[in-house]
């Protein structure tokens, strides 16, 4: 019974993670491509809400340890508190109520998750490498052929690169870009973990090749916060570094010669250098905010509301988590969010190694906890340069990484006696996922999803390549949306 409750939770998650980037298509590009990602996303949550319910109203319990951290209590307490105060606040309530409430999900869901599948975390670490190893071997298949496809047909390479042809997994290669930041170190940590050399250089070529499409692509952002936090994980690594740091260049290597043999010497079909020059508009979209930051310091602008068509914003999100919070919630959340996750990163690594050492977890287990804290890091680093944190599928990454590492952090040892405790927990869990699914209702009741009445910086245009997505990808909202659909409606009126 035990494993069929893990595998109705990650068997889902499994399936959304591996086959959306590769069968997902949409013929019109864009229109329906982030919308149903994101669609499809809140399915997941609400069936893994739905189950916790289930398993707390029927009494088997859910007890996450996390909660027993006075540190959590306290920075969930001020921030959900600043985040409600500033929903009330906020221009547009029903959307700020929307992203408090997907933010609670989110978090609620990776919670339940580790408390689900805390009954037998090695057969949930096989389906993580496994879901991991398929998602990069599945991707890696779709894009052989689509490299074939455009050497003889000038098919498109990339995402975003075919509007006129319609779109395959992604809008724009950044997006894929951020689920490699998740995968990577789970698979270069994976190389380490095998032990038959022909194997293991058969996985070394696998994830190279993988690598290979970071520096085809110019995925500054993936490369940057995978290789700074590589570093930061040699500081803290209990294991062999010798053969860490071999194997991690040794991927590396084969990723920089076979971007050298196929978009070097085969073909010139580089999406964009990874050694180009500047920041592509973010240090002056950044500059631009930390003004309108201190207009509103302590409450923010209201959660989602870098989205409001009225504050005219660049994009739908200013590419850095600090920064979006900072305006949206306030510097307070911000900063305490900054604090948590440093020190939540650090206690986790800090019990990792503690467990190793003493000899409590094998070295496979070790390599597998490491991988996971790798993947976060990597992701929380990538986040201040990109939207890692907005995007329906890095979301998650996240759920599914963060929930395993929690699983593996706060892992059962006996049985918890104070039933009245166990009471309390469950109430509050079942209280925040019903304030959790009274926010997706109440905007789903009063909205609905109308991509083509919006534009990018209220100018009337309605071309999904304008569009920069948020939580759905019409990107902006406000009381100025209705004067866009007319304006939309009189152009096309007006055309012979």
């Amino acid at each position: 019974m035990n494993k069929f409750k893990l595998y109705i939770i990650l068997i889902p998650i499994s399936l959304y993670l591996v086959l959306l980037p590769v069968l997902q298509f949409d013929a019109n590009a864009v229109i329906d491509l982030y919308d149903n990602k994101r669609l499809l996303q809140l399915v997941i949550v609400g069936w893994i809400l739905g189950l916790s319910c289930f398993y707390l109203i029927n009494k088997n319990i859910l007890y996450p340890r996390i909660l027993d951290s006075l540190y959590f209590k306290i920075v969930t307490f001020f921030i959900v508190g600043i985040g409600t105060i500033s929903t009330i606040t906020a221009l547009y309530p029903i959307w700020s109520y929307l992203e408090l409430a997907h933010i609670i999900g989110i978090v609620l869901c990776t919670i339940c998750i580790s408390t689900i599948i805390q009954d037998d975390v090695l057969l949930v670490r096989k389906i993580l490498n496994v879901t991991v190893i398929a998602f990069a071997g599945f991707y890696l298949l779709r894009f052989s052929l689509g490299y074939i496809l455009q050497i003889k047909g000038g098919f498109p390479l990339w995402p975003g690169e075919s509007y006129n042809v319609g779109l395959i997994g992604f809008s724009h290669v950044r997006f894929f870009n951020q689920l490699q930041t998740w995968t990577l170190p789970i698979l270069i940590m994976f190389i380490f973990q095998v032990k038959h050399t022909s194997l293991k250089t058969f996985l070394t070529i696998f994830v190279g090749l993988f690598w290979m499409l970071v520096f085809a692509s110019g995925a500054r952002g993936t490369f940057l916060s995978i290789i700074i936090s590589f570093f930061m994980l040699i500081y803290f690594f209990r294991s062999d570094i010798r053969e860490f740091v071999i194997i991690s260049l040794n991927s590396i290597l084969v990723g920089l010669v076979s971007y050298w043999f196929l978009f070097k010497f085969l073909s010139k079909t580089t999406f964009r250098e990874i050694t180009r020059e500047g920041t592509s508009g973010r240090f002056d979209v950044w500059l631009d905010l930390i003004p309108k930051i201190l207009e509103s310091p302590f409450f923010g602008h209201g959660p989602m509301h870098y989205g409001v068509i009225e504050y005219q914003n660049t994009w739908g999100h200013p590419h850095n988590w600090f920064l979006q919070y900072s305006y949206e919630w306030g510097i307070i959340v911000a900063i305490l969010i900054g604090l948590f996750v440093c020190y939540a990163l650090y206690r986790y690594i800090g019990k990792t190694n503690s467990a190793f050492n003493n000899e409590r977890i094998s070295l496979k287990v070790y390599l597998f906890r490491v991988g996971l804290f790798w993947s976060l890091l990597s992701a929380f680093l990538h986040s201040f340069l990109s939207g890692v944190h907005v995007m329906p599928l890095s979301q998650v990454w996240f759920m599914f990484v963060g929930g395993v590492a929690l699983s593996f952090h706060y892992k059962k040892d006996g049985s918890i006696q104070d039933i009245k405790k166990i009471k309390r927990i469950n109430y509050f869990l079942i209280g925040m996922i019903m304030i959790s699914v009274i926010g997706y209702a109440n905007w789903f009741i009063k909205h609905g999803i109308d991509t083509d009445s919006y534009s990018q910086k209220n100018k009337g245009e309605v071309f999904s390549k304008k569009m920069y997505p948020r939580f759905w990808q019409q990107g902006k909202f406000g009381e100025k949306e209705k004067e866009i659909e007319l304006n939309v409606i009189n152009n096309v009126n007006s055309t012979p």
